[in-house]
């Protein structure tokens, strides 16, 4: 997988209010919670207060369509959304590998809270058990865009307290272009023609 790590991510002033906010939260004890803020949500809906979200916008925004040029650079016109989400994992929890949604163009995560815990892996396919540590460091960033084939992840807490990270998207509403984007035209039209049939419909309709 192809996948960019930046130390020192965060400007300190933001690390720190988001450190602190996180102290204001209640987790699930036995799953991870998402506190979850867009641009498009109310008020009452975002946990990152109006203002500073749109700080974080201004300051953050340019520099992960940056990453996705580097990244993907064929994804950028996908973009039209963002989200910034404060998520905990318990300490004895484990997320199993997966890969994220499609409307996810740039996946982040940034590690906050403790000073010690256990990163985020990278894993070559559904079946691959162990998989590569991106090691934690409070404020390490790691970004990866999305991949139908190669972009498998996992994350699991250390046994000892809660992992807190900030999980930094840019988004997209156009889920089948970033499909076509991902596999190709012409794989993309024979993956939906084969489960169309599977269905019993023999012609796929747009």
């Amino acid at each position: 997988m192809k996948y960019k790590t930046v130390d020192n991510f965060l400007k300190l002033d933001h690390l720190n209010y988001l450190q602190t906010l996180i102290e204001t939260l209640e987790p699930k004890s036995d799953y991870p919670t998402s506190f979850r803020s867009r641009k498009s949500y109310s008020d009452s809906e975002n946990t990152i207060s109006r203002e500073k979200l749109m700080e974080l916008e201004e300051t953050y925004i340019p520099r992960a369509m940056d990453i996705l040029k580097f990244l993907a650079p064929h994804k950028l016109a996908l973009v039209d959304n963002f989200s910034f989400n404060l998520q905990s994992t318990p300490p004895n929890f484990s997320y199993p590998v997966h890969l994220d949604a499609n409307e996810k163009v740039l996946s982040g995560v940034v590690y906050l809270k403790p000073n010690r815990s256990t990163g985020t892996f990278l894993h070559k396919s559904l079946n691959d058990v162990s998989g590569e540590e991106i090691p934690w460091a409070v404020n390490r960033a790691m970004f990866f865009s999305r991949n139908p084939s190669d972009s498998w992840h996992s994350y699991r807490g250390d046994g000892v307290g809660f992992r807190w990270v900030l999980v930094f998207n840019l988004l997209t509403s156009k889920m089948r272009k970033h499909e076509i984007k991902d596999l190709g035209f012409i794989k993309y039209y024979q993956g939906r023609i084969s489960k169309q049939k599977g269905l019993g419909v023999e012609k796929y309709k747009e």
